[in-house]
């Protein structure tokens, strides 16, 4: 597989984490609450900084080629620990909670199409994490790897959309 596919994935999921990181810094009381709520425990035992500084300590680490494939593992293992936490929320029937995925102001629920959207998104990495070489990116292959991030994360912006919504039309027909 050619060296920008799994460059296109790493800057994905850099801006994937970087959004994350960024909501969390920004709104540190509504996710500590959010973590609560999910997990039942004090709001002020949560670490949300920690978890927000390892999400930019990814994003920068998904930026260089040597810690690249380390990085899109952890990618991968943060996906699925989010993924389990709500499918654990579901299987308690609690698909009221919210996501936070999108940040404080969206009102998206937990919900099962989440769930496999964060599985998907881990085998995308780790599939990204085995593909990497050691070689170098031409001018020209670097700027195919930036359009098809671009791709993707507008690909994942429509995802969230389309879950959104779909949310929002069951929620009308009740």
């Amino acid at each position: 597989m050619p060296e920008f596919v799994s460059t296109a994935i790493a800057l994905f999921f850099a801006w994937l984490f970087a959004v994350s990181a960024w909501h969390k810094l920004r709104h540190p009381g509504f996710y500590r609450e959010l973590l609560r709520s999910w997990f039942v425990q004090k709001a002020g035992s949560v670490g949300i900084w920690p978890l927000a500084v390892l999400e930019l300590v990814i994003v920068l680490s998904l930026l260089f080629p040597a810690s690249r494939s380390g990085a899109l593992l952890l990618v991968a293992v943060l996906l699925l620990l989010y993924a389990a936490g709500m499918g654990w929320q579901l299987l308690r029937g609690r698909a009221y909670l919210k996501c936070g995925c999108a940040g404080p102001a969206a009102e998206t629920t937990i919900s099962r199409a989440l769930v496999w959207r964060n599985l998907i998104c881990a085998q995308l990495a780790l599939f990204a994490a085995q593909q990497i070489t050691a070689g170098s990116l031409h001018f020209l292959n670097a700027g195919v790897a930036v359009l098809c991030a671009a791709f993707l994360c507008l690909l994942y912006l429509c995802c969230e959309q389309l879950i959104s919504n779909a949310q929002h039309f069951a929620l009308e027909k009740r």
